[in-house]
């Protein structure tokens, strides 16, 4: 599996560097790495098994208060695990690294202490707090990352569109929902101090897109205290600077044959996401850069074109690999990656897919072999039911 076919190209500033779609994205451009997803590693299918060796397995606990209904986002500092459900139970779970639940943020309703809308969270390791974005109620509410309790509410402007943020030392980063109407400055990122003060803006938004909002789809990706953004049809992955309030543009992603074209993108052809999704069907093209997860020494990446496709790539090698689908003999590589831990991909195999797995491959007359080759993930398995919490799996990189 070991390859340097990808040839990674680092530019300094007044190098030829690929531009972005959008004119008015002015990154710092130092350190920029390009990537030829043509040039990549891609199987079509692989055995999932001889890339990654399993790290650790955490089964979270179950019971009245625990259980988790959508795993929508997953952050991870220190030794614990921070869960939001923000379709289902619109709630934030706190786990340790044994899987004991440990606390949750429940605070749905209309008054001034309560979440209207659960739609980002952010963790802040300078406050040691727990950073909800309630867009609905037009508020954040910051708890205490140790037990939970409410520390403090602060209110928002009206009229940014917040769709997520992220705590950056000691402010935060917002990405905007495109759907900001008739708004004249209408930008994609903004700066804000601790007491919510616009300090800087970036991205004008294309006015062909401002009709999107892709508020399910991941803007940020966090390890510890580096903070990564993308924006929607999006070629690049930038580095939040915190100091200088800034976007590095850290990866530009070329995706060449698969790349939609500019005269789509930013046209009355493409007036909603139905439109290009259709558009991305059936010209086989990607809509850019779906999923994303940096640590200091790998990328994980997913575009689809239109099947979902997978990129790992080593920062420090440059072995990569990229594959369509996965095969395995283990059900524990199993699962959708949520996050990035310590150079490890964090994968969560949820109670449903567990479910299926047992019904599937356990009540047959071969099952007594089978929970014998694969007695880890039984044992692991046999309890949980439709009432239960699943399985996060922690994976190290090797290939």
């Amino acid at each position: 599996m070991r390859s340097f076919a990808l040839i990674l190209l680092v530019f300094v500033f007044f190098a030829c560097a690929k531009e972005n779609s959008f004119d008015s994205y002015n990154s710092l451009k130092e350190g920029l790495i390009n990537i030829k997803v043509e040039d990549l590693n891609f199987r079509k299918s692989i055995v999932i098994d001889s890339i990654f060796n399993i790290n650790k397995i955490v089964k979270l606990e179950s019971n009245e208060d625990s259980f988790i209904g959508s795993y929508d986002k997953i952050l991870i500092d220190e030794d614990r695990i921070f869960i939001m459900d923000s379709s289902i139970s619109f709630s934030i779970f706190v786990f340790d690294f044994s899987g004991n639940f440990l606390f949750k943020i429940f605070s749905f309703g209309e008054g001034p202490d309560e979440y209207l809308e659960l739609r980002d969270f952010t963790l802040s390791s300078a406050n040691n707090t727990i950073d909800i974005l309630d867009f609905g109620g037009k508020k954040i509410l910051s708890f205490s990352k140790e037990n939970g309790e409410l520390l403090d509410v602060k209110y928002i402007d009206v009229n940014t569109y917040f769709r997520s943020f992220e705590r950056i030392g000691n402010g935060y980063i917002f990405s905007h929902a495109n759907t900001c109407g008739f708004i004249e400055d209408c930008f994609n990122v903004s700066f804000w101090s601790d007491d919510l003060i616009l300090e800087s803006r970036s991205f004008e938004m294309n006015e062909y897109l401002k009709g999107y909002d892709f508020k399910g789809d991941p803007q940020f990706s966090r390890s510890y205290d580096r903070v990564f953004y993308k924006e929607i049809f999006s070629d690049t992955i930038y580095e939040v600077q915190q100091d200088s309030k800034q976007l590095r543009t850290a990866f530009s992603i070329d995706f060449g044959k698969f790349r939609l074209p500019d005269d789509f993108k930013y046209s009355r052809k493409n007036s909603n996401l139905a439109e290009a999704l259709q558009y991305s069907l059936n010209e086989n093209m990607t809509l850019g850069i779906k999923d994303f997860f940096v640590s200091d020494q790998y990328l994980y990446f997913t575009y689809g074109t239109p099947g979902l496709r997978e990129v790992l790539i080593d920062l420090k090698t440059l072995d990569n690999v990229s594959f369509q689908r996965y095969i395995t003999s283990n059900f524990l590589y199993t699962g959708t990656v949520r996050a990035i831990h310590k150079n490890q991909l964090v994968k969560v195999i949820s109670s449903e897919e567990i479910i299926s797995i047992v019904s599937k491959f356990y009540n047959t007359k071969d099952s007594l072999k089978i929970r014998q080759e694969y007695n880890e993930f039984y044992t692991l398995a046999k309890d949980i039911d439709s009432g239960s919490n699943g399985l996060i799996t922690f994976l190290d990189p090797d290939f």
